[in-house]
């Protein structure tokens, strides 16, 4: 038998368990850090500094722009009269249409939270996937996942930026 097809209870797993349990592992870890209040629209994750509010603020605009018909690149909204151009600014104009589905549900504060917690559990699928295609085995994935997604860089920018 190859080191795939046994775990440390010496059971076979199937390859979407192995999937869904790891996933499962990276949101508890995601669960941890930022509490398990996932759609909360009334507190920003971390602690709120003008990066988070205008990163918020640059989720709700698109999905803002599109309801009512304006243009998504550029606002008046902000820096009145002459307004801002979003395409020079570091806004997020694909993470806002994406996530539009959720603005209109939740709110923009939860778009923010949910697309945090998806960045830390995205990067450490990201590289457990990488590895499995290069032969790494399930465990050493896994162990490898932790170590990107959840890095120390991860966790002092990830709860800050997006």
């Amino acid at each position: 038998m190859t080191d795939d097809s046994r775990e440390l209870t010496g059971q076979r797993i199937s390859s979407w368990q192995f999937r869904v349990s790891s996933l499962g592992l990276y949101f508890i870890l995601t669960c941890v850090l930022y509490g398990i209040d996932i759609f909360s629209n009334s507190r920003i994750v971390a602690q709120a500094n003008g990066d988070q509010v205008q990163e918020v603020w640059f989720l709700a605009w698109p999905a803002f722009a599109v309801s009512h018909l304006l243009n998504p690149f550029h606002s008046v909204w902000m820096n009145h009269p002459s307004g801002i151009n979003l395409l020079s600014n570091t806004s997020m104009p694909l993470l806002g249409f994406l996530a539009a589905p959720i603005t209109w549900l939740f709110g923009p504060v939860t778009t923010y939270s949910v697309l945090l917690r998806l960045g830390f559990i995205l990067s450490a699928l990201s590289l457990q996937f990488v590895a499995r295609r290069v032969g790494i085995s399930r465990l050493s994935s896994v162990a490898g996942g932790l170590l990107y997604g959840f890095s120390s860089m991860q966790l002092a920018q990830g709860s800050v930026h997006l």
